[in-house]
């Protein structure tokens, strides 16, 4: 067996199924997906009602961009997948417990949609205990002012 010939045996041996390296990818992706799912659990551990935040979902078979800001702070800009997406929008004081799920926005921004007539917010409104409190339509690419526009209820404004 020549040089190259070993050489190549040798790198299929740590490259390979089972192989150090294999078991040490798996690993780093298992624990990734486990601290991601483990902030998704702590963010929904509990639901006060004194925040006030809500949720997208994305209606159809294809994914729609979403982008919330207000002025020159952008807060969230990507693509949401159909279904329910993961990220709570807080327009009202912050949750106890913060993950990467959890976004902390101004009342009066504006949201940006990519596919309107695809896209429903679900708000979990300040004081009440029985959530969601109301389902808005987005039929629009673009509303200005989310707590004017729905009538987002805020504490003190």
């Amino acid at each position: 067996m020549n040089s190259f010939e070993t050489d190549l045996k040798d790198l299929k041996v740590k490259l390979g199924p089972n192989s150090l390296i294999d078991k040490y990818i798996l690993s780093t992706n298992y624990l990734r997906n486990l601290g991601v799912d483990l902030e998704y659990v702590l963010s929904n551990l509990e639901d006060t009602p004194d925040t006030g935040y809500f949720m997208l979902f994305v209606i159809g078979d294809e994914p729609s961009w979403v982008t919330i800001k207000k002025g020159d702070t952008t807060y969230f800009s990507r693509e949401i997948k159909p279904g329910l997406s993961k990220y709570k929008f807080y327009y009202f004081k912050e949750p106890r417990i913060k993950t990467d799920y959890d976004i902390k926005i101004s009342a009066d921004s504006d949201i940006v949609v990519g596919k309107p007539g695809k896209v429903y917010m679900l708000v979990f409104g300040v004081g009440v205990k029985y959530h969601p409190t109301k389902v808005v339509f987005i039929n629009e690419y673009k509303i200005t002012n989310i707590r004017k526009k729905f009538n987002l209820y805020v504490p003190g404004k």
